[in-house]
């Protein structure tokens, strides 16, 4: 499919993989490659807030990292490395959006245009955060509870590949009962114990704790869709793809680039 390589009207994008367009670009990106956007069928909208980069910008964050907002980025290392996330886009790489205009990181408000048919997370909350935790509104519970957990144990949880060899995987299913049981009173053991009883757990069961109910993109309510003319999800939630995405600037003059201009 053309969108699986970088628009060829660009030698160069930003470390983000963005660029500014002008409303040459814009229109001949749109037109070609953002057919469903165009479609009348299409109803969800989709936005992003961000910095200032001008009314047009073009981003591909396919091969780009991105890391979290906060110092722990666990579940961006886990969604990228556990088996259960590999149909869904890298969250490394993610576009982060929300499929309502509600402000959230950066100054400047952009609706998002997706190129057609790639693939969007979505999330069964606002936020990542509020998305692994039990209720969907307790930040990042599961993600705290865990990382706080791999600490004790002495595995890095912000590189799956850790420093003195092997992954948080292979690391976590060395430890015994016992070593298990020195970690005894923490938030993650209570958890794993009021959701599946009390009992000698040792690491390999931790880590199937971890990937089959804590991180598992079924078990937390994520799913994943194509951007086609069957793409329908509800409002007030966060989103992700790598892209290629189109965004129109919101504040300055959104009734002057609707999709009848683009369709002049």
């Amino acid at each position: 499919m053309k969108h699986l390589n970088r628009y060829k009207v660009f030698e160069t994008l930003n470390s983000r993989g963005s660029k500014s367009l002008t409303e040459s670009e814009v229109r001949e990106i749109v037109t070609k490659n953002c057919k469903v956007w165009l479609s009348d069928v299409m109803d969800n909208v989709l936005y992003r807030s961000q910095r200032n980069m001008g009314p047009f910008v073009y981003t591909d964050a396919r091969g780009t990292y991105r890391g979290s907002i906060e110092d722990v980025h666990l579940h961006v290392v886990l969604m990228d490395n556990l088996e259960c996330w590999k149909d869904y886009p890298k969250y490394s790489e993610a576009i982060i959006g929300l499929s309502d205009d509600r402000p959230s990181y950066g100054d400047t408000l952009y609706e998002m245009v997706p190129f057609d048919n790639i693939k969007i997370g979505v999330c069964p909350s606002a936020t990542i955060w509020e998305s692994f935790s039990k209720h969907g509104h307790e930040f990042g519970q599961y993600i705290w509870a865990t990382n706080h957990f791999l600490d004790l144990c002495d595995i890095d949880g912000n590189s799956w590949e850790q420093p003195d060899g092997g992954t948080i995987e292979t690391r976590l299913k060395e430890l015994g009962v016992d070593e298990i049981n020195n970690c005894d009173g923490c938030i993650f053991l209570y958890i794993m114990e009021r959701e599946l009883g009390e009992g000698d757990y040792n690491g390999e069961d931790c880590f199937n704790f971890i990937k089959d109910f804590l991180f598992n993109p079924e078990k937390r309510g994520f799913s994943i869709h194509n951007y086609d003319e069957s793409f329908d999800i509800p409002d007030g939630r966060q989103i992700w793809c790598s892209g290629p995405v189109v965004l129109l600037e919101q504040e300055s003059a959104p009734e002057d680039y609707t999709k009848e201009w683009f369709k002049e």
